[in-house]
């Protein structure tokens, strides 16, 4: 199809409208994966709930709809027209919605994964109190149901970065997966290089890794404090 002529390759839009908001001023901000602080990239008036944004991009990345006076809402834009909508008096996830692809996949797999943290939670404070009671029997069962769930858990987060088709949800999936160790999250890097290889963001975490393994094995009279 036919691009408008104001609309330039690597360029896209944010259409938003924000429920029960008063009016504000709008920033659009770039995250990225060196630590560094969020970049504003373009601000605007909201209007009766309403407002746009517009940014260059020339690749997939993490961005953020900062409101002046509500809670930002973290973004890919994996289109150049994305549509945005939520209500200020509802923050969940499941009432918040950007019309792409790679949102839906993040959005999914944020409720998914807190839910099984919860659920991790509360039977491993199962375990504990069962454990005071000194029954071997009660505490096993206990223990072999923390076991399935935290199982299902990194299986869950491992299968996922494998299968997005997004690099930027991989990456964000990518900074819960500790757990999984440092040689899983190694190995995990290494796929998504081949599976991504036009991607400066998965290079940029690669890069990073390295480097900090690479400091914790230097001796310490080498590192910088």
């Amino acid at each position: 199809f036919s691009c408008s002529s104001t609309h330039h390759k690597g360029s896209f839009v944010v259409n938003g409208h924000l429920q029960n908001a008063s009016d504000q001023k709008v920033f659009l901000e770039q995250i990225t994966f060196n630590q560094q602080p969020p970049q504003v990239i373009d601000t605007a008036e909201m209007k009766r709930g309403k407002f746009e944004l517009n940014a260059l991009a020339p690749e997939e990345g993490l961005y953020r709809i900062r409101f002046e006076k509500n809670a930002g809402y973290i973004f890919i834009n994996d289109d150049d027209r994305i549509d945005f909508a939520a209500d200020a008096n509802d923050s969940t996830l499941l009432s918040t919605k950007f019309n792409t692809p790679a949102n839906a996949s993040l959005s999914n797999f944020i409720i998914t994964l807190d839910s099984l943290h919860t659920l991790l939670i509360r039977e491993d404070r199962n375990l504990r109190d069962i454990q005071q009671e000194n029954n071997d029997s009660l505490t096993t069962g206990a223990q072999n149901k923390f076991n399935a769930t935290n199982a299902w858990y990194k299986s869950f987060l491992h299968n996922y970065i494998d299968t997005t088709k997004s690099p930027v949800a991989a990456i964000f999936a990518l900074s819960y997966a500790q757990e999984l160790g440092m040689d899983t999250v190694k190995q995990m890097l290494v796929s998504l290089n081949k599976k991504f290889p036009k991607s400066t963001r998965v290079v940029e975490v690669t890069n990073q890794l390295y480097q900090i393994a690479t400091l914790k094995h230097l001796p310490k009279s080498t590192q910088r404090p």
